[in-house]
């Protein structure tokens, strides 16, 4: 039974120069407060890019815990049959999620 909402992180510290970085923090966490309204019984989870460093301690994960890093497609082949929902701001585990079928 799909119980799970996964959120791939991104290491939004190395967004292209004159990102704006205020900006995305406060959108990902709209992100997340959407996968936190729709998704109420799920396990909800944030899985870190490989190349973040702190950048998830200046997100609300309130409700989410934070996976150990792993490459992507491995984790969704891993947890396939749990998966509610894939989730992503600018990641291409996003993609690779999509051409899974999720």
């Amino acid at each position: 039974m799909p119980d799970t909402a996964i959120f791939f992180g991104t290491d939004f510290y190395n967004l292209p120069i004159g990102s704006d970085q205020k900006l995305f923090i406060e959108r990902t966490n709209q992100m997340l407060t959407y996968i936190r309204r729709h998704f109420p019984k799920c396990r909800l989870l944030y899985q870190p890019h490989p190349n973040e460093k702190d950048e998830y301690t200046l997100l609300d994960l309130s409700g989410f815990e934070v996976g150990k890093r792993t490459i992507a497609d491995l984790l969704l082949s891993e947890e396939a049959p749990r998966i509610a929902g894939v989730f992503a701001s600018c990641s291409w585990a996003a993609a690779s999620a999509y051409s899974m079928g999720f």
